[in-house]
């Protein structure tokens, strides 16, 4: 058996307290029938997480406790801003075994709301999410729709083995039986801290799996898979997960409507939308064909403008950028695209709009404010003054668009805008942006 998740790295966290500690982790995982084991030191706030030291510590456990099991080294990743940055930077420090496979623990009480948007980051750096121990987490319990939400869009699920077992409470060990029924556990793993209570063992959740689920599934689960993710393969077939019982709101048809998603039924955004909310009251077992006000009448179709606007708000993003269906109107203002200020001479007066998609202010920044503006050009850096940004400060945070007068500048290789004045561009709907992160 291969074990993903544990940690036997003496000193770096609260897995094992001391070198003596780690071999007897070791040596139980290889007595267990583990032939491999992923040390996966946490980074959090709580512990520092420093590769050249888990490094180190990897290679003198080895060498303490021989060739067996063959130690590799990973890490129990907490979500948070500053991590993720890290981890898109650095994969290699953060992956298992240096593979695009990464563990992803939550917090213990919540999920942040702009998850599924850190999944797209993670994602788009070419990493799979390995979703740890969520039978423990109190907000998967509550809400298990959010874990096949995620595996169903690549996410990877590792469930504790103790759990399944039952040595983590009923409700763990309930969790863990009715997801492997549905065919959401990708991998079980040990979580091991040490040798008494929480040790790495796997031959019990084996052997129990074999006999709910056959001995191909716990070979898959404890075997297969865990090869496969420490080798940085692609997993081997498995049976689909059982998709849960769906009720879809009026409000969820509408948003769903509204961003086009039934174009492929044939439907215009807005003769879906017309439909979404009879749509809603259709239950199990009705009649087809008797629900009334599903054919709309003939309707405008929507602007480009208003289809952008209709993206925003129903998916948070757009197709066509905003701005560019306002390009003619900045234009007759002397509004430039960002793009002009890569050739823009130091020292030129010049006028730009955007969508502000950051704000900044370092605590070394002494009261200098920094903002991104986008457009569909491009990005531009405005940088504020403590004086532009006391005579602007509410106009600077609340408006989501902004058209800033200003001075290129450039240093070092990045050019900016140091600005003199701030308008709002009202025309447009707001984007969320990321704010004094």
């Amino acid at each position: 058996m291969i074990d993903i998740h544990s940690h036997p790295l003496p000193g770096v966290d609260d897995g094992a307290k001391n070198l003596e500690v780690a071999v007897q982790m070791c040596q139980m995982a290889a007595a267990d029938g583990i032939t491999h084991l992923v040390a996966t030191p946490h980074c959090n706030y709580q512990y520092s997480f420093d590769p050249a030291v888990n490094h180190a510590k990897l290679a003198e456990l080895q060498s303490a406790v021989g060739e067996k099991p063959k130690l590799l080294l990973g890490c129990d990743f907490h979500l948070s801003y500053d991590n993720i940055r890290m981890l898109v930077d650095n994969q290699a420090n953060f992956t298992v075994n240096g593979t695009s496979y990464v563990l992803v623990e939550f917090g213990e009480f919540f999920v942040p709301d702009q998850i599924d948007r850190v999944f797209y980051d993670i994602e788009c750096a070419g990493l799979t999410p390995i979703l740890t121990h969520p039978e423990r987490n109190p907000t998967f319990r509550r809400k298990p729709d959010l874990l096949y939400r995620w595996i169903s869009r690549g996410c990877l699920c590792q469930v504790t083995a103790k759990s399944y077992t039952g040595g983590f409470g009923s409700t763990a060990k309930r969790f863990a039986e009715e997801w492997l029924e549905k065919n959401w556990i990708h991998v079980f793993a040990s979580d091991a801290h040490d040798v008494k209570y929480r040790p790495p063992i796997l031959s019990h959740c084996r052997k129990k799996v074999a006999q709910a689920r056959g001995e191909e599934t716990a070979a898959r689960l404890l075997e297969r898979n865990p090869e496969a993710i420490i080798n940085g393969q692609p997993l081997p077939p498995a049976p689909s997960t059982r998709t849960p019982p769906l009720a879809m709101p009026r409000p969820a048809l509408e948003a769903l409507a509204t961003a086009g998603a039934f174009g492929c039924f044939g439907l215009s955004r807005r003769e879906a939308l017309w439909a979404a909310g009879a749509a809603a009251t259709i239950r199990p077992g009705q009649l087809p064909g008797t629900t009334g006000g599903m054919t709309a009448p003939p309707l405008k179709a929507m602007t480009p403008a208003e289809v952008t606007f209709a993206d925003l708000w129903a998916t948070g993003t757009y197709g066509t950028h905003p701005i560019e269906h306002i390009r003619e109107l900045l234009a007759e203002r002397g509004v430039c695209p960002a793009a002009d200020l890569r050739d823009a001479m130091t020292g030129t007066l010049i006028t730009v709009g955007g969508l502000v998609t950051h704000r900044q202010q370092p605590g070394t920044a002494r009261g200098v404010m920094f903002l991104s503006l986008e457009d569909e050009t491009g990005t531009a850096n405005v940088i504020c003054p403590p004086g532009v940004w006391e005579r602007h400060r509410r106009l600077a945070i609340e408006a989501g668009a902004l058209i800033v007068h200003g001075r290129v500048e450039r240093l070092d290789g990045a050019v900016s805008l140091l600005a003199t004045r701030l308008r709002r561009i009202r025309a447009l709907p707001a984007v969320p942006s990321r704010d004094f992160r």
